[in-house]
């Protein structure tokens, strides 16, 4: 059953969904290839969990910082895809997964890996971890609203 039919049935509001999600996407993306390409000394936080069922069900494996990130990627790219197919149930559940992660993850290990790369002399890994501790502090104050990242509501 569609909680949300004014999504389904207002094209506008799914394409800003979209957008944000696609963006959120791009961005972690973006964060996590930089930092697989050249990976950062100074990062040696590792996940406190990386076997809890919201990492897992991001399907991306690996206990690297790159890899923490890379989840956040993925949910996000899901649920932005969810959306543009009309699969709101899915969306919504992808949505629950993405919260549930940055609850687990954003406060604890992200945060901390955030302030170790921002704080790297290297140029491009004190960029990372500044773009990184912003959009986690922005999906943290959305998290805090507890604001439905799928739908809007």
């Amino acid at each position: 059953m569609n909680r949300h039919p004014e999504i389904a049935s207002n094209p506008a509001t799914t394409r800003e969904l979209v957008a944000f999600h696609e963006q959120r996407a791009r961005v972690y993306a973006s964060l996590a290839a930089a930092l697989r390409e050249r990976p950062c000394a100074a990062a040696v936080v590792r996940c406190h969990d990386a076997g809890a069922p919201s990492r897992l069900s991001s399907g991306v494996r690996g206990d690297t910082p790159a890899a923490e990130i890379l989840a956040l990627a993925s949910l996000a790219s899901r649920t932005a895809a969810a959306l543009t197919a009309g699969d709101l149930p899915e969306a919504a559940a992808l949505n629950e997964l993405q919260v549930r992660f940055l609850d687990e993850h954003a406060r604890a290990c992200l945060a901390r890996l955030a302030g170790e790369i921002a704080d790297s002399p290297d140029g491009l890994h004190a960029s990372v971890g500044l773009r990184l501790r912003a959009i986690l502090a922005s999906d943290l104050r959305l998290l805090a609203g507890r604001a439905d990242l799928a739908t809007g509501a």
